[in-house]
């Protein structure tokens, strides 16, 4: 019994040796590795060429909330293991992590949604759908875009705090049961059933406007009489975003 004992012990302390090297080595090479892209894609985006498309404004938001998420939450996450994690000891900074994790987290999705709704828009054959692709609605949906998100999370202000179950104390954003349901929920549908339908609904729709868009550019070019034309930054947009709805 002894010896299985000091077995059981040692093969229990090799393990937890290495969830700690993978928690801190595997997350710090995360964060490197999510910090390069997103600085990468932050620069490309706003390149002169790409900044008159609100699909790049939508693309190049997102960057930058991947890049404060990245920096914000996933590298607090590989201090805790030098016991260097605030959030479980100050009640104000756990709130605002749960609260910077859940809102940003959903609103870099939504800013993917409304570049795909973009590339839709810009694809229609009509003129008016045409003419809703502009920085100013792209300015005044990244608003409310955020706007909302903070309304659908600003409880988190409220549910989230530390937790002392009398062994260790942790970040929580489920102090009751009201809150863990709500929040669980509302991330539920805020991160896959709104997000998903409408790229689904406005991929589809893209492609039929595409389909009509290359019959429409023969007809042009045998009767020289275009009526609408998609500009080549446009068509690379339109490429990306079929790219990352596959």
């Amino acid at each position: 019994m002894p010896a299985t004992s000091s077995t059981d012990n040692t093969l229990i302390t090799l393990l937890n040796s290495i969830t700690l090297a993978i928690s801190r080595y595997g997350i710090f090479v995360l964060v490197i590795l999510g910090t390069t892209g997103n600085i990468l894609n932050v620069l490309i985006f706003r390149q002169k060429k790409l900044r008159a498309s609100p699909c790049t404004l939508y693309l190049c938001t997102s960057s930058c909330i991947d890049l404060i998420l990245t920096l914000g939450i996933n590298l607090p996450r590989m201090l805790t293991t030098y016991d260097l994690d605030y959030s479980a000891k100050i009640g104000m900074i756990c709130k605002i992590r749960h609260f910077t994790y859940y809102s940003l987290s959903i609103l870099s999705v939504w800013m993917v949604t409304l570049a795909a709704v973009d590339r839709f828009l810009i694809t229609s054959p009509l003129a008016k759908r045409r003419q809703m692709s502009s920085l100013r609605n792209a300015y005044r949906l990244i608003s409310a875009s955020s706007i909302l998100v903070t309304l659908v999370f600003g409880n988190l202000f409220y549910c989230a705090d530390v937790i002392d179950n009398g062994v260790i104390t942790s970040c929580s954003a489920s102090t009751t049961r009201q809150c863990g349901f709500y929040n669980q929920i509302a991330r539920l549908v805020t991160v896959l059933c709104i997000p998903q339908m409408v790229i689904m609904v406005v991929s589809i729709n893209m492609t039929r406007n595409l389909r009509s868009l290359k019959q429409a550019t023969v007809t042009i070019a045998s009767t020289r009489s275009a009526q609408y034309r998609v500009r080549k930054i446009d068509r690379e947009l339109i490429k990306v975003r079929i790219f990352n709805n596959g």
